[in-house]
């Protein structure tokens, strides 16, 4: 099992952003309900394939009517620097891909953020019930923000110390870690996601 996931983990960066757009397709031109199932089961079994069964579960049992949601996880599953060395690839300006790789690095270490700061109110008793939110919403926003801004500003000094450590003001061409070519499976995996969306758009 662990040979077929090291196997899957290794698909194309691009792959994965293709079949975020083939998502993005299927839930605004597909209306019957029925069909956004069977796109949500192909989705969660690629994610399985990729190891990520319990996040597939997650979003099957939360955000089955928000397949975007559960194809965007596939890219945040990957690590950042594979996902850089993709990037790097196209003609777009530097600046607007750093901007995108901090984006996307940035956005799981806040939801992590967040579910620590939610689990210290909560231990502390500022999380009692939803009842206890909505008498005392200032309390709560005041508790949960400030803990929030003051983590973020940290998370900022240390993601920009650890970019320069990288070299990322190097004028010079960079070479990756990460090997993101395509091969045969990317191309099976794009076909099915590219089919099933054609045919379920028509239907």
């Amino acid at each position: 099992m662990n040979k077929i996931i090291k196997f899957f983990r290794e698909v194309n960066v691009f792959v994965l952003f293709l079949i975020c757009i083939l998502t993005c397709v299927e839930v605004f031109f597909v209306s019957k309900m029925i069909y956004d199932i069977i796109y949500i089961f192909l989705l969660f079994i690629f994610m399985s394939l990729l190891g990520c069964i319990k996040t597939g579960i997650k979003f099957l049992l939360v955000y089955a009517i928000l397949p975007i949601a559960m194809a965007g996880a596939f890219i945040l599953e990957i690590p950042s620097g594979k996902v850089t060395e993709a990037l790097r690839k196209l003609p777009i300006p530097n600046e607007i891909l750093l901007t995108v790789i901090v984006v996307l690095r940035f956005i799981p270490t806040m939801i992590s953020e967040f579910s620590d700061v939610s689990t210290a109110m909560r231990t502390r008793g500022f999380l009692r019930s939803p009842f206890y939110v909505l008498l005392r919403p200032l309390r709560t926003i005041e508790y949960l923000i400030v803990p929030m801004v003051f983590r973020s500003l940290k998370i900022a000094d240390e993601l920009a110390a650890s970019c320069i450590v990288r070299g990322i003001e190097s004028p010079y061409k960079k070479n990756s870690y990460y090997l993101n070519k395509v091969r045969i499976l990317d191309i099976f995996i794009l076909l099915v996601f590219l089919i099933t969306t054609i045919i379920l758009v028509i239907l």
